[in-house]
């Protein structure tokens, strides 16, 4: 009998580390924008218009219940060939905006610094606020 393949190698990130990259985020919020020339040359009006006008953006609405599952859904980082590189478990209600940083982060980590990476997300302009907002993501 073949002895069980074990392995320590997973594609989800430790939720350790999303909850680091949430109060990473929570911690940002109360600072201002990053003002710096590789910010995207959009006011923060057209931001907050779009903001309220993406449901997933609105991270106050529900669309899950917590009450009979640990888990609420899985956020997917995915390369151009749609291969799986990084999973997080969502498990608060509504998709917030700190797993696709946390996603984005255990990439960077992995990729060489020189590489530039480029981002498709449904409400990207949003998400890139975040990024600017949050130290370690800064694009």
């Amino acid at each position: 009998m073949d002895s069980p393949y074990i392995t320590n190698s997973t594609v989800f990130i430790a939720p350790e580390i999303v909850q680091q990259m949430e109060e990473e985020v929570t911690s940002s919020r109360t600072k201002q924008p990053a003002t710096d020339s590789t910010s995207i040359p959009i006011s923060n009006e057209i931001l907050d218009d779009c903001e309220r006008s993406f449901t997933a953006a609105q991270e106050s609405r529900t669309k899950a219940s917590k009450s009979f599952f640990e888990d609420t859904g899985l956020m997917a980082l995915i390369c151009r060939h749609d291969r799986v590189l990084f999973l997080a478990n969502i498990q608060t209600v509504g998709e917030k905006q700190f797993y696709a940083l946390a996603l984005l982060e255990a990439l960077f980590k992995e990729l060489p610094i020189s590489w530039v990476v480029g981002v498709l997300y449904d409400i990207g302009c949003q998400l890139h606020r975040s990024c600017e907002k949050v130290r370690t993501l800064k694009m």
